[in-house]
């Protein structure tokens, strides 16, 4: 392979990456910019779950000593 056939391949792989970067997310074409913005969504979600669950438990626990007072 020739330095020129290897630079001409080296350009198409960036403008790939510029097109996933650049591509809304669900894109059919997917790449790596979309599979990333899933993986931070999940992150995300994750946290979430975790910040509600927390916020449950505490209310519950914060119920029965309200109702557990003479």
């Amino acid at each position: 392979m020739s330095g020129h056939d290897a630079g001409d391949r080296f350009d198409r792989v960036l403008e790939r990456l510029r097109r996933d970067a650049e591509a809304p997310l669900g894109d059919p074409r997917g790449g790596f910019a979309d599979v990333e913005r899933r993986r931070v969504r999940r992150r995300r979600e994750a946290w979430t779950r975790v910040a509600v669950v927390a916020a449950a438990v505490a209310g519950a626990a914060a119920l029965s000593l309200w109702w557990g007072q003479d």
